[in-house]
C-alpha cells in the first residue's frame, strides 16, 4: 500500500511539474477578476433592489439579518463578502518557485476550481437578481 501510495505521488509531482502554470495563472487572474465583478453585480443589484423594488427580501439570512443594522450592519455584510478574496488573492498570485513548488502548485490547481465554481455560482446569483429585479420594478 505504501508503494501504490509513493507511485501515485511520484506521478501527481510529474503532472504538476509538466503542467503549464502560465496558462493556469491567467486563468487564475480571469476568475478572480469575475469573482469580484459578480460579487460588485451582486451588491448594486440587491442596493438597488432594496431601495426601488419594495416587496423584495433579502433571501441570504445572515445579509438579511445584517441590513436590519442599517449602515453597520451593511458594512459588517460588506466585510463577511469579501474577506474571501484575502486567501484567494494570495493563492492566486502566490510565486511558485522554490521549494514548496509542488504544495504551491496543488494549492493553485485548488483555487482555480474554487473559483470556477464560485463565479458560476455568482452568475446564477446575479441573473436571479436582475431577473427578480425587473420583475419587481416592471
Amino acid at each position: 500500500m505504501k508503494r501504490s501510495y509513493e507511485e501515485a505521488k511520484e506521478r501527481d509531482e510529474k503532472w504538476l511539474m509538466r503542467t503549464d502554470f502560465g496558462r493556469v495563472r491567467k486563468a487564475l487572474v480571469i476568475l478572480l477578476a469575475a469573482f469580484i465583478l459578480l460579487n460588485l453585480v451582486d451588491i448594486i443589484t440587491t442596493l438597488t433592489a432594496l431601495s426601488k423594488a419594495p416587496l423584495f427580501v433579502e433571501l441570504n439570512p445572515i445579509a438579511s439579518g445584517l441590513f436590519q443594522l442599517r449602515f453597520p450592519g451593511f458594512a459588517a455584510a460588506l466585510v463577511f463578502k469579501f474577506v474571501p478574496l484575502i486567501p484567494l488573492s494570495y493563492g492566486v498570485f502566490v510565486s511558485e518557485s522554490g521549494k514548496n513548488q509542488i504544495q504551491v502548485r496543488t494549492v493553485k490547481l485548488g483555487i482555480l476550481v474554487t473559483l470556477a465554481a464560485a463565479d458560476l455560482l455568482y452568475i446564477a446569483i446575479a441573473i436571479n437578481n436582475v431577473s427578480t429585479l425587473f420583475a419587481g420594478l416592471g
